[in-house]
């Protein structure tokens, strides 16, 4: 016999509470690189020239949302010894260190070996000393002026753990394995000069591209004095003797600053101005003629106290941003 109107038992559902699950890292230390801009920070990059300077920010993070930040930070810094360094002078912990967190700064430079070890500080919130840094965000632990060496390459910046303990507030000993510390590859580019105003900008270690002579373009105006001795002389072509060539007249107004603009650069290459007087006999054409060795002996020592001027005004003006 069939049964019929039998319904299924209702089936009941049950919430069950979970364990608390935490994140894989509850914090991390980054790296981020920007330009400088007469001593401060800039923008942010990627690469930089040889032998220009840039700073590096060291942040830091704490992502518990029942932690409000971390009171304790420090970690060690390494980088290739070989290509990067950092500038000593500006090396003062109180300044390259946040101060939110002012006890226990430390951090020990070793350029030559490329690492600064235990660079951090703590912060004691009851006393009122400090407060806590990378709540929920990245805040800046630390910022280190470096300079790029001579040569072109990839440089790598690492951060790693230090002896110092990570602590969050309210007060909890992060370990190692729930810390990401940061990595970051560096380009320097091989420099290259432009123009007159790059070149003058360059660090002192850097010689400069060989420079062309420039075509030289002389005007032939009648020399009075050499006229006047000729005419005195008479004509000698009689007998057989033949007049020594013409003195080349050299502008005496001819100055490293040609264009007496009071800067020494490419522009006073075109200034250069230099007076030739040609024998009646020349060839050449009155308005354009090449200038007799002694010309040419003037102007190349001409280009040789220019480019003397122009890398002492560079290596002024590398003593000047320093």
């Amino acid at each position: 016999m069939r049964r019929t109107g039998l319904t299924r038992p209702a089936t009941r559902l049950r919430l069950q509470s979970l364990e608390t699950r935490q994140l894989m890292a509850a914090a991390a230390f980054e790296l981020q690189l920007y330009s400088d801009v007469d001593g401060a920070p800039g923008a942010p990059i990627e690469s930089v020239v040889a032998g220009e300077t840039f700073f590096v920010r060291i942040t830091a993070e704490e992502f518990d949302p029942r932690r409000f930040g971390l009171g304790s930070a420090a970690v060690d810094v390494d980088w290739d010894a070989g290509l990067l360094q950092v500038v000593e002078g500006d090396f003062v912990l109180a300044d390259v260190l946040t101060e939110d967190l002012p006890l226990g700064q430390q951090g020990e430079l070793d350029n030559a070996a490329g690492r600064i070890d235990e660079l951090g500080g703590l912060a004691m919130i009851s006393a009122g000393a400090g407060r806590a840094i990378g709540n929920m965000q990245a805040d800046t632990l630390a910022m280190i002026r470096m300079q790029a060496g001579s040569q072109a390459g990839s440089a790598t910046i690492r951060l790693s753990a230090s002896d110092t303990k990570t602590i969050t507030v309210p007060s909890r000993v992060l370990p190692e394995s729930l810390v990401d510390y940061g990595t970051l590859t560096l380009s320097i580019d091989a420099p290259t000069f432009r123009d007159a105003a790059e070149l003058a900008t360059a660090p002192p270690h850097f010689d400069p591209p060989p420079l062309d002579p420039p075509a030289v373009v002389v005007e032939a105006e009648p020399d009075v004095d050499a006229v006047e001795t000729v005419e005195a002389a008479g004509d000698n072509s009689a007998s057989g003797d033949s007049l020594p060539p013409a003195p080349v007249a050299v502008d005496d107004a001819l100055t490293i600053d040609a264009n007496h603009d009071g800067v020494v650069d490419l522009a006073d290459f075109g200034a250069l101005n230099v007076l030739s007087t040609a024998d009646e006999t020349s060839s050449h054409s009155p308005s354009v003629c090449t200038p007799r060795p002694q010309a040419a002996a003037d102007v190349q020592s001409w280009l040789d106290a220019l480019t003397q001027a122009w890398l002492d005004d560079a290596e002024r003006r590398r003593q000047r941003a320093a």
